[in-house]
């Protein structure tokens, strides 16, 4: 459930800023109704307790990162552009540690899905709902 409401807001998000990026956007897929995201929302709230309900990123902030992805992507031999939302822990306010979400672009080669490693700075291994993402070039 945590998987789809993410995946239904990532694509909403990436609607909103393919639009503003590319003047030829296709019309998107996936949307939800809103009475169905609350009451998945509210789900997964309710079977996950004290549980993050939601991440905010600034908008401008996303369509740079997204406008980026796609520069990123013309200047390469990238395809099938996606992204992978992780989960993750970071330092709050007052050292108080909260939940959050970031993303790393993908691309497909080979029938395989990499991170494009241009646009993380660390070029380490991510997780991937239990194996390991190489980011490494």
């Amino acid at each position: 459930m945590k998987n789809y409401i993410l995946t239904s807001a990532c694509l909403i998000c990436l609607f909103l800023l393919q639009s503003c990026c590319c003047n030829d956007a296709d019309e998107p897929t996936g949307l939800i109704d809103c009475s169905i995201a609350v009451e998945m929302n509210e789900t997964y709230l309710s079977s996950n307790p004290g549980a993050t309900g939601d991440v905010t990123f600034d908008f401008k902030e996303m369509q740079d990162y997204f406008c980026k992805i796609e520069e990123v992507a013309k200047d390469s031999s990238y395809t099938n552009l996606g992204f992978r939302v992780y989960f993750a822990e970071t330092d709050g306010p007052n050292g108080v540690r909260v939940n959050t979400v970031f993303f790393a672009p993908t691309y497909e080669s080979g029938g395989n899905t990499f991170v494009m490693t241009e646009l993380l700075k660390d070029h380490g291994d991510i997780g991937n709902n239990g194996g390991d993402i190489n980011c490494n070039p």
